[in-house]
């Protein structure tokens, strides 16, 4: 299998699954380069993400668009911070 191969059903993934593709990513670069434990992330902040990858999992999360973030700090800050 070619890399564009890859790259081409990679697209064909829903959310999900592609998330679960970048951690299986991340994890297999961490094998390679055999990052030292002071890079880990420590067992609360592991403990965090995966609280929150279940609650938007479950939909308990509730999600904004870039645009309605954007909007919500443009109004808050009284000026145009728009990010290209």
């Amino acid at each position: 299998m070619t890399l564009e191969t890859i790259k081409t059903e990679t697209l064909k993934l829903r959310r999900m699954e592609l998330l679960e593709l970048v951690q299986f990513v991340v994890e297999a670069l961490k094998k390679q380069e055999q990052i030292s434990g002071e890079d880990e992330l420590s067992p609360e902040w592991k403990a965090e993400i995966l609280s929150r990858q279940e609650e938007i999992r479950n939909g308990k999360a509730e999600l904004y668009s870039y645009k309605e973030v954007q909007e919500e700090l443009n109004k808050e800050f009284g000026f145009d911070i728009t990010i290209p």
